[in-house]
């Protein structure tokens, strides 16, 4: 099969110095040749007092090959890089596009198997697996292989398949990374709304992108094994734009960035929605999502109340999780004991403990005064939100030691009941 598809590739650079060069080397080494790949070196300033060599390296590379192109911007826009993609879509409206980021790569076969899986079966998106390794630092050669996010055979998705089979593939659906998307999808549209409100909490834009991406769809496709090599860190720079936006401290050109959702929830909502467009929701996709939606909290946890250093915005971000209404649903749900993060409200009562324990360690600030023998500023505003949360949670615990309670009770009645008749 001869393939004359064109794919962009678009990779967003800061700070990125000892990562990047392997990223584009990625891009060179595919063995299908019908390329681009634009690198956005994003502030990249290289200064005395903030040494930073990443657009050096990215220019030098690009000499290699005219397939490279580099746009240098001043300022690390952290909006710039989705509106770059809609710009490209609307350039190469006949083209696959693909993102990249500067600290992962590719495998050399990605852009050729995706695209002879789409022009086959005439998808929309393709997506791959992946390999998920931590390294100490960026820059390390060695790493440890965390996890591999793949399935076994080559999956297509269809019709009312995008709802029953929503389980499978929605693991590689997660971001945008990893896929390769018909310009179409990208074309003529305003993805303003994500950009604007620069998303806190779990996710970030590209993740509401990908949802509607799937939405506009008629057919996707995921390749078996993994193309994909996403590097994870144990020391991560201050630099580090989503680390920045996940705990709700992202600035650009002195300013804070504005925040108006709460990505947990809305982006829950918005892949029901996604969902709903296909009939009622099965009972077994709906527990698969109370599942996903509870991961994500944990997750929340590490990644953005974990890091809050302030108090006022520590509480802030925990309020806006729990004091939601899909919190208690999701709380009290009686699951089918299918998925061991729901089973027998065991892991979720193990969690709200977690979570007060942590907001009575942020109550600590009313005795900053004592402690520290100066009148450190935190408002009783900050304090008074910190002991409703906090009672919130107590009370969550009490009900969810109440239904584990009858939970066991029933399990005892019906092995009981097993054993009379025996």
């Amino acid at each position: 099969m001869i393939l004359m598809e064109k794919v962009i590739c678009c990779i967003q650079a800061f700070d990125c110095e000892k990562t990047v060069e392997a990223a584009m080397q990625s891009v060179l080494d595919q063995t299908y040749d019908n390329w681009l790949c634009y690198i956005l070196s994003n502030g990249n300033q290289n200064t005395p007092t903030a040494p930073n060599y990443s657009f050096d390296i990215i220019k030098s590379f690009a000499a290699h090959d005219k397939r490279f192109i580099v746009v240098n911007k001043k300022i690390n826009d952290l909006q710039m890089y989705f509106r770059m993609l809609c710009h490209l879509a609307n350039c190469f409206p006949h083209s696959y596009l693909c993102t990249l980021d500067a600290d992962d790569e590719y495998e050399r076969d990605f852009f050729a198997r995706g695209l002879s899986m789409a022009a086959e079966n005439n998808l929309n998106i393709v997506a791959c697996g992946t390999e998920i390794i931590c390294k100490k630092k960026a820059g390390d050669k060695e790493g440890t292989l965390i996890s591999r996010r793949q399935i076994e055979k080559d999956l297509i998705v269809k019709d009312d398949q995008f709802a029953n089979l929503f389980p499978v593939y929605k693991p590689f659906f997660n971001e945008m990374w990893g896929k390769l998307f018909q310009a179409e999808l990208l074309r003529h549209n305003n993805y303003e709304q994500y950009i604007r409100e620069s998303l806190s909490g779990r996710f970030l834009a590209d993740t509401l992108i990908t949802i509607d991406c799937l939405k506009k769809s008629r057919a996707i496709g995921v390749l078996s094994g993994t193309c994909h090599k996403f590097y994870q860190y144990e020391q991560r720079t201050s630099t580090n734009a989503t680390l920045l936006v996940n705990a709700g401290l992202a600035y650009q050109e002195g300013r804070r960035l504005r925040q108006n959702r709460f990505t947990v929830y809305y982006t829950y909502q918005r892949i029901m929605a996604f969902l709903q467009t296909y009939g009622k929701i099965h009972a077994g996709v709906y527990e698969y999502m109370q599942a996903v939606l509870f991961g994500w909290f944990n997750d929340y946890y590490v990644r953005t109340l974990l890091p809050s250093q302030d108090e006022a915005v520590f509480s802030r971000l925990t309020a806006e999780l729990v004091f939601h209404p899909k919190f208690d649903e999701l709380m009290t749900y009686r699951d089918s004991g299918r998925y061991d993060n729901l089973r027998s409200y065991e892991q979720r009562l193990a969690f709200c403990r977690f979570l007060r324990h942590a907001v009575v360690g942020q109550m600590m600030v009313k005795n900053r005064k004592i402690l520290w023998k100066e009148n450190f500023t935190c408002s009783h505003a900050t304090q008074r939100k910190l002991e409703k949360i906090a009672a919130k949670l107590e009370e969550t615990i009490q009900t969810l030691t109440k239904l584990e309670k009858e939970v066991h009770n029933d399990a005892e009645t019906v092995f009981a009941g097993c054993c009379s008749k025996a």
